[in-house]
């Protein structure tokens, strides 16, 4: 990789999770770009072809906004606990952001990724705990398995609370 002198003090190598390239990004914005051996993958088949841009590409820039500053990195899998630990990953962010990043407010802008099966499963799944979880919810379930118990011992001949 090849970073801007903001960053290349002490950052040698970044290691990406899911790489991809910040694209229509001014020079002067970019503070890391990939190895010359990179190219962008656009149709996905795991190799260069007539067309996709190679590298090296920008994948990480740093502008200012107002009173703030705008951190783009091209995936932000690099801040994740496994991927923290992967070569300068950590010494990395930290430099982005500052020595203290408790100093202000970081956001993670993760609306644009593409989210895949297992975690819309998940969502749907978390979203459903959370209405169970409610007494009127759970009252009403163990109302359901009473009944439908009920039932079942009543047409299979038994009786509740009587002795045979």
């Amino acid at each position: 990789m090849d970073f801007s002198t903001a960053v290349s003090r002490n950052v040698k190598e970044v290691v990406l999770n899911h790489a991809t390239a910040l694209l229509n990004i001014d020079n002067s914005l970019v503070i890391a770009r990939s190895s010359a051996s990179s190219y962008l993958d656009r149709n996905g088949n795991g190799s260069w072809d007539e067309g996709e841009l190679q590298g090296p590409l920008p994948v990480a820039a740093k502008m200012r906004q107002g009173n703030g500053t705008i951190i783009l990195v091209s995936d932000p899998g690099i801040l994740i606990n496994s991927m923290l630990v992967k070569d300068d990953n950590l010494l990395f962010i930290k430099t982005l952001t500052g020595s203290d990043i408790n100093s202000g407010e970081i956001l993670v802008d993760t609306s644009h990724l593409i989210r895949d099966p297992m975690e819309i499963t998940k969502t749907k799944l978390v979203g459903i705990k959370g209405i169970l979880s409610r007494p009127c919810a759970l009252l009403g379930i163990v109302s359901l398995l009473f009944i439908f118990a009920s039932i079942y011992i009543l047409k299979m001949g038994g009786s509740i609370g009587r002795e045979s």
